[in-house]
């Protein structure tokens, strides 16, 4: 019995003891290493720029897969392919008629085209996320007296703006979201006219407050929103609407501003290379830093090997100073586009070179490691190692 009873008090003891740890408060308030709490975030003029740098990379999401978020795999950047797979123009290519389906539905308006398709599901959550991104910066900073604070503030509704603008183009009618989301909050659709109008009214408001340009070759304000870009997509969307007299002030100022101007049409090629970064013509583009050291599946770099993979020629003998050596082969020209192209331009002008490669281009004029040895036109010709496969 009394052996009982010493087990029984020390069961008690072990249970007041593990009550009374349970039940300490301090215990279950413990702050999160390596992250400001909320509430003391978004204060300051720095709070603002750290979050709208933020905002500038969820925006990016639009063109990989949407990394990060909760969506499904899919190889293509869903902006580039939804914006260019539908063309008549083009070849949305792949594997087989069972691979990439994705791009080939789109592309061949095929009947099992559902919203289920990846890009265009992907798309859509990657533009609701980066709105949400820019709804944090203007829930928690409003236009006043302070300059960075109001380009912050700027900069994140130009950003809203273009996800809204995509929207409209894409979509239609599609929810207007320009504030933070809770639980219980349930948009509906906006009308496509009303949607629009608040779009271009974002964009007016924010050109007042944004910095412009330096001159024609400040490549560093080619990668965020300026005065000139905030009107450039005024502009654009006073076009879709009609209203030709308000496009024409919108897209005069940019004109007028004297900080653009369109390349030398021997750089026409470097438009969408490396090389034409932030040039004279570029309004805005979004920055991808090439660093062969990151992860492509959870970098930056993805969307880079998203496009190249894409858009890149598949078995195939290639020259050597290409970016990538393999690819599925989308987004090619069709024999009609490039017939057209030529007939109107001819066979020398910029603009086909820039774009189009002949098959003589791909044998005869691209550089190859045995161009030593291999040079003339007739042992091109006759070389195994370039071209088809």
């Amino acid at each position: 019995m009394h052996s009982n009873m010493k087990k029984y008090i020390s069961g008690l003891l072990v249970v007041a003891a593990l009550a009374s740890v349970a039940c300490n408060p301090d215990r279950l308030n413990e702050p999160q290493k390596g992250v400001i709490d909320m509430d003391n975030f978004y204060k300051t003029p720095e709070d603002a720029e750290s979050a709208v740098i933020t905002a500038y990379k969820a925006s990016k999401k639009c063109y990989d897969l949407g990394s990060g978020f909760d969506v499904s795999w899919c190889i293509a950047p869903p902006l580039f392919v939804l914006e260019n797979a539908p063309s008549d123009d083009i070849y949305y290519a792949s594997g087989n008629k069972d691979d990439h389906v994705f791009g080939l539905e789109i592309n061949e308006y095929r009947d099992s085209y559902t919203s289920n398709n990846t890009v265009v599901g992907n798309l859509y959550y990657a533009f609701y996320q980066m709105i949400y991104a820019c709804n944090l910066v203007t829930d928690h900073f409003q236009y006043g007296d302070n300059e960075v604070i109001n380009r912050a503030v700027a900069e994140a509704s130009c950003l809203r703006a273009y996800a809204h603008f995509k929207l409209y183009c894409l979509w239609g009618d599609a929810p207007l979201v320009d504030h933070v989301l809770v639980g219980s909050d349930k948009p509906a659709n906006t009308p496509r006219a009303e949607l629009l109008d608040w779009v271009i009214n974002e964009f007016d408001t924010a050109s007042k407050y944004l910095p412009s340009k330096s001159d024609l070759n400040d490549s560093k304000l080619a990668i965020r929103f300026t005065k000139e870009a905030a009107l450039a997509f005024k502009g654009k969307a006073e076009v879709f609407k009609g209203d030709y007299t308000a496009a024409k002030k919108s897209l005069g100022a940019v004109i007028e501003s004297g900080k653009y101007e369109l390349v030398p049409g021997a750089e026409m090629h470097d438009l969408f290379h490396m090389a034409g970064d932030g040039n004279k013509e570029k309004i805005f583009e979004f920055n991808y830093v090439n660093n062969p050291g990151n992860d492509p599946n959870f970098s930056d770099a993805l969307e880079h090997f998203q496009f190249n993979q894409s858009c890149f020629w598949r078995d195939i003998k290639l020259p050597t100073n290409t970016i990538q050596q393999v690819g599925w082969g989308g987004i090619n020209p069709t024999k009609e586009f490039g017939d057209a192209l030529i007939a109107n331009d001819g066979i020398n002008s910029f603009r086909r070179k820039a774009w189009i490669l002949t098959y003589d281009d791909l044998i005869y004029n691209m550089s190859y490691d045995n161009d030593n040895v291999m040079n003339t036109n007739e042992k091109k010709n006759a070389d195994a190692t370039r071209g088809i496969t």
